[in-house]
């Protein structure tokens, strides 16, 4: 049960990569239904265990001169809310539930667990929600604390760059689909793909080759390594979501790094292009590459581009890089 729920939670495994391994390795045989009662029961054990151990956990956050208790709720549609109650130094999660919906009335009940529990906070960290604002406040006030209440930072610079940031990404995001420069780019990577065929692995390995000895070199190879340069740079550029941090708008801006790889993109392009390669099955795509990095419209993406994000920002730094 323990290692079910283990590597289910923890380490995110599916039901039959668990069964599987659990046979090749301990010679156990179990169902997927089976792998499921044993996830759930591990779940309802866990809770119970934290639940037991209620004092001496209480114990070790008043050794540590009391807990900031962070509070936040997510959900998906139509699939209710799941709010967290977070012990902030410690980095631990004091209670998880499932509520109907963000309100004062079913976030209380949970405030009030928690403190019964593991006793009054220093101070609470909550998100810009009225819901949330009220809950907190109730809870002070039945409790007759005296204690801070503060916004939480993430989603104050969230709000805020929502509103600075917003409608010129929206700009950017929609030129872009007019143009249809993210279908452009996969069909020349999807077609270069094609071109090289069965040769991909001594294409790989001839682009390396030169990768490693061009040096200052810009004449791309002939040949499948050459076709394979051209087919990795569209494919970097495709590759922009890896610019970000995982953080999500406005942390991260897809398609101001879309712009930029885009900049960067056109700039390589130009510059093997200043120096062709002979080779027809390579100077073509590499023309077309050069085609769609330069739509009909450059002034309406210089006038779409979000507020400048300061001179370290790549997108600053690619202006630079590219002209």
């Amino acid at each position: 049960m323990v290692h079910v729920g283990l590597e289910r939670f923890l380490h995110h495994r599916q039901r039959e990569e668990i069964r599987v391994s659990l046979e090749a390795d301990h010679g156990i045989s179990l169902s997927s239904g089976e792998i499921s009662v044993l996830a759930v029961r591990f779940l309802s054990y866990l809770e119970r265990l934290h639940c037991a151990s209620a004092s001496a956990l209480r114990a070790a956050l008043a050794a540590d001169g009391g807990w900031p208790l962070h509070v936040d709720a997510s959900g998906e549609d139509g699939r209710g809310t799941l709010l967290v109650a977070f012990a902030g130094w410690r980095q631990w999660v004091l209670g998880a539930w499932k509520v109907p919906t963000e309100r004062a009335d079913a976030i209380l009940p949970r405030l009030r667990e928690v403190t019964f529990r593991f006793g009054p906070p220093c101070a609470i960290v909550r998100d810009l929600g009225r819901a949330m604002a009220e809950a907190s406040q109730a809870l002070l006030e039945s409790l007759k604390l005296s204690i801070p209440v503060l916004a939480c930072h993430l989603h104050f610079l969230k709000d805020i760059g929502k509103d600075l940031l917003e409608d010129s990404h929206d700009r950017l995001r929609v030129l872009f689909r007019q143009v249809k420069l993210r279908k452009q780019l996969r069909a020349l990577a999807r077609d270069l793909g094609r071109n090289i065929g069965r040769e991909i692995d001594a294409a790989r390995a001839g682009l390396r080759r030169w990768q490693i000895e061009a040096g200052s070199e810009k004449r791309l190879p002939a040949g499948s390594p050459g076709i394979a340069a051209v087919r990795a740079l569209a494919q970097w550029i495709l590759d922009y979501p890896a610019d970000g941090s995982g953080h999500g708008f406005p942390f991260d801006l897809p398609w101001l790094a879309f712009y930029d790889r885009c900049l960067q993109g056109s700039g390589a392009v130009g510059g093997f292009l200043s120096d062709p390669p002979d080779d027809p099955s390579v100077r073509k795509p590499l023309e077309r590459l050069r085609r769609i990095l330069r739509p009909n419209c450059p002034d309406a993406f210089e006038n779409a581009r979000p507020v400048s994000l300061g001179p370290r920002h790549p997108a600053s730094q690619a202006s630079h890089r590219c002209g």
